[in-house]
């Protein structure tokens, strides 16, 4: 930089040709004064500094000058003032965290602690609940030796019910290790089966290939039937609903289902007039043998549900007597009990049906698995020769081949089960329909022979005119003879009347009947206060019984007390 504004003579301040500027500082000692940099300092842009607030310069201090120089030892201690703050931080939130843990662990001591009073507040409250049920049927006079009586039964059958249980359970794992080792023996089966196919000729893959195309053709034919009985059904609906909604309709439809078994009845009896007397006889006996076997299993049927009726009638009562003498929770609990007893029962009788329904499966799988390995045997015994390497490959990739087709088989199986289960779900529908088919059947027979028999006397009309007559001249002279015993009795009946108002009138006027009533009106008033009072006495009782809950109560704040200071103490 080049300084100016200043002499250099013979050691003195040249002073009257050089005039102080007002941006500079007066000079000592024979040096000039230096003059304001902003005047006469050569500012150069590249050495101006960068500071916080950009190019546009440094701000202003508001506390009067700061540090000109800022050099290694300006910023060392800036360093060391700021680490010194983060250090300050660091330790204030290291003991806050400290605190935060241990009020997270005293917390969770007292979660836990809480849950545990909770669960014996449960407990507790279960147990007052039993102590009123107690003390209201105390308070109903209800003797100590049938509350125990009760609780014995109780006990007794709740053995009962849980030897069952455990029975029933036992069983199941009994019939689950079965299955397991079915199941096991199935696998075996099925690698030993994977294992004879791989030893297939030429002859018996040709008839395999057949019969997976003839059963992918029974699968098409299946699903279009399917497709067919679903659009059928589907139409079947919608002509249900336009019947349902319409009564003309509806009475059209019952009409022209009539029509159709008058019909077919008549078609019935005109092959019945065709038939020879050997034919008819023979019908005849097959028909009395069927209606035999209908009746004989409809009787069965018949006893099995009397007995099965007077069970449950007898069941019910039973209960509704248990109920009748249960009050509260016991009520509650035996209902409860009744419940799932009834769910063990329905399983119970349903066991059997699933039993034999798995059994049936496996049975089928097992014969399946048994004519496979018939055809195999049969396959091996038949071929001649083992197969080459290259026709050992092909069977190999024919096996992969074999093996994708057997899983879009068994899938294929799967659907056909649940199909069948459909179909027989819809046979067992049609089979009640055709019950009930027969059953019209029966009815229209009655209906038939009686309208025969109408007809037969309404045929003769002059007959059916003198029986009405008769019948008309035989109520004419009942009605006479009610007409007269009409009087006589309301004759009997006026005298009684006038009899009954008599002494009515003269207890009226006596003292000792009037007496009496009101005697009878203040035994009920007192007889109402006494059964107030009872109840009255009896809800204060239960209210003011409060010594043993107030010790529970105590002893439990002090335990807690002491959980406390032993949480607290370090």
């Amino acid at each position: 930089m080049v300084i100016e504004g200043f002499l250099l003579g013979s050691g003195r301040l040249q002073t009257g040709s050089f005039r102080i500027g007002t941006g500079m500082r007066p000079g000592s000692r024979g040096v000039g004064g230096i003059g304001g940099g902003a005047l006469n300092s050569q500012v150069v842009i590249s050495d101006r500094p960068v500071t916080g607030q950009g190019l546009g310069g440094m701000g202003t201090g508001v506390k009067g000058p700061q540090r000109q120089v800022q050099d290694k030892s300006y910023y060392l201690g800036l360093l060391r003032s700021k680490i010194g703050e983060l250090n300050n931080e660091v330790m204030k939130l290291t003991r806050e965290l400290d605190s935060l843990q241990q009020e997270s662990a005293t917390y969770m001591t007292y979660e836990k602690r809480a849950e545990v009073l909770a669960s014996e507040v449960e407990d507790l409250r279960g147990e007052l609940g039993d102590y009123n049920t107690l003390i209201d049927k105390l308070n109903t006079e209800t003797e100590i030796e049938a509350i125990i009586e009760d609780y014995s039964a109780l006990c007794h059958q709740n053995e009962i019910e849980s030897r069952t249980i455990d029975s029933l359970f036992a069983e199941k794992h009994q019939h689950e290790i079965k299955a397991n080792q079915l199941e096991t023996e199935i696998e075996q089966e099925k690698q030993l089966t994977e294992t004879l196919i791989e030893s297939m000729d030429e002859e018996v893959r040709s008839k395999y290939h057949q019969l997976k195309l003839e059963n992918a053709q029974i699968k098409e034919d299946a699903e279009q039937k399917e497709k067919e009985l679903e659009s059928l059904t589907e139409k079947a609906k919608m002509l249900k609903e336009e019947v349902a909604t319409s009564d003309l309709k509806q009475r059209a439809f019952q009409l022209h289902q009539q029509l159709a078994e008058v019909t077919a009845k008549r078609d019935e009896w005109k092959q019945k007039e065709k038939e020879t007397p050997e034919q008819e006889r023979e019908r005849l006996l097959k028909q009395v043998k069927r209606d035999n076997q209908e009746i004989a299993s409809l009787e069965r049927r018949s006893d099995e549900l009397r007995d099965e009726l007077d069970k449950h009638q007898e069941s019910l009562r039973q209960t509704e007597a248990n109920l009748d003498e249960a009050q509260g929770e016991k009520a509650a609990k035996i209902k409860e009990l009744k419940a799932k007893e009834d769910e063990r029962q329905s399983y119970i009788d349903s066991f059997e049906d699933l039993k034999k329904a798995e059994m049936e499966k496996l049975e089928n799988l097992q014969e399946m698995i048994v004519g496979v390995l018939e055809h195999i045997s049969e396959a091996i015994v038949e071929s001649e020769n083992l197969p080459s390497v290259s026709q050992y490959q092909e069977l190999q990739e024919d096996l992969l081949y074999k093996q994708e087709e057997v899983k879009k088989a068994s899938k294929t199986a799967n659907t056909l089960e649940s199909q069948n289960a459909q179909l027989q779900k819809d046979l067992h529908n049609i089979n009640e329909m055709e019950d009930k088919i027969k059953k019209e059947l029966e009815t229209l027979k009655e209906n038939i022979s009686t309208m025969e028999q109408e007809v037969e006397v309404f045929s003769d009309l002059e007959k059916l005119r003198n029986d009405q007559e008769m019948i008309e001249k035989g109520l004419i002279v009942e009605r006479e003879k009610l007409a007269q015993r009409k009087i006589a009795v309301k004759k009997n009946t006026e005298e009684v009347q006038a009899v009954y108002e008599n002494e009515k009138a003269i207890l009226a006027k006596d003292e000792t009947y009037t007496q009496l009533g009101n005697l009878e009106r203040k035994l009920q008033h007192i007889e109402q206060n006494n059964f107030v009072m009872k109840e009255f006495i009896a809800t204060r009782q239960m209210e003011g019984n409060y010594k043993q809950v107030a010790e529970r109560v105590q002893q439990l704040q002090k335990d807690y007390n002491e959980l406390l200071i032993q949480a607290i103490q370090p």
